[in-house]
């Protein structure tokens, strides 16, 4: 009887198809942390490279731009503060950098302005 059941198991289907969506729900996100963790450029290197500079609530980035509506900011709150993905398309081929605000802090408003991008954060 047993040999039976197992030989004819399409009643076991659906819950095949609901274990791995529930696998897959659980480790996107995982995934997709592990990978933004893993790319973090610290935040006085990606400054010193790019030749920016941080205040108390800003930072200020030289990014001279003929397209600035293509610059594209985006930021993903954690426990410990906002993490920041920079998109430039076309300086030098483009840049893409990631890195953390100061401990604590959240982006506030991203500002590009006569070739350069400020970053407010509170």
């Amino acid at each position: 009887m047993h040999e039976e059941f197992l030989s004819d198991l399409p009643h076991l289907e659906e819950v095949r198809g609901e274990h791995a969506k529930v696998v897959s729900d659980v480790s996107e996100p995982i995934e997709a942390a592990k990978s933004l963790a893993r790319d973090i450029q610290p935040l006085d290197e990606m400054l010193a490279e790019l030749g920016g500079s941080l205040s108390a609530d800003r930072i200020s980035i030289p990014l001279p731009s003929t397209l600035p509506e293509e610059l594209v900011v985006e930021r993903l709150a954690n426990e410990r503060g906002d993490v920041v993905r920079l998109i430039a398309p076309e300086r030098f081929g483009g840049i893409l950098r990631k890195f953390a605000l100061p401990e604590g802090s959240a982006l506030a408003r991203a500002v590009w302005s006569e070739g350069e991008l400020s970053l407010e954060f509170t």
